[in-house]
């Protein structure tokens, strides 16, 4: 049996266990790395976007002090530039919070300087006989 980080209980064959990866988060009292993914409107200022991920991420109290953050300009999406900010914690099972509050303090900065987060669009046209 394997506790989840919802503190649910599941079942695992031992197959599973012997021939798989399994992931013990509680085992694990290093850091680890997680990201957050963020598309921002065409024509916005990428060295903008890239110094307020990093300055929030940093600033983030759960967020390892280590010079391994970083920031990642992912893709260039349908919709949007996608960016990908990299951190290390050693808090695990709080990661979901983590994000939260960094996404909400991400979403904040963004509003302040102008900084437009895009939704997709698609033009429909309809022809008609």
């Amino acid at each position: 049996m394997v506790e989840t980080r919802d503190g649910t209980v599941i079942i695992v064959p031992n197959g599973n266990l012997v021939n798989g990866n399994i992931i013990n988060w509680s085992l694990n009292h290093a850091d680890t790395r997680f990201y957050i993914s963020v598309g921002v409107a065409y024509g916005s200022d990428t060295q903008l976007v890239t110094e307020i991920l990093e300055k929030i991420t940093k600033a983030h109290p759960d967020v390892t002090k280590k010079d391994r953050l970083f920031v990642k300009f992912a893709d260039f999406g349908d919709s949007a530039l996608m960016f990908e900010v990299y951190f290390w914690t050693r808090k695990q099972w709080d990661i979901e919070r983590i994000k939260s509050k960094l996404r909400y303090e991400i979403d904040e900065a963004f509003r302040v300087n102008k900084i437009s987060i895009p939704f997709p669009q698609r033009d429909l046209h309809i022809i008609r006989n």
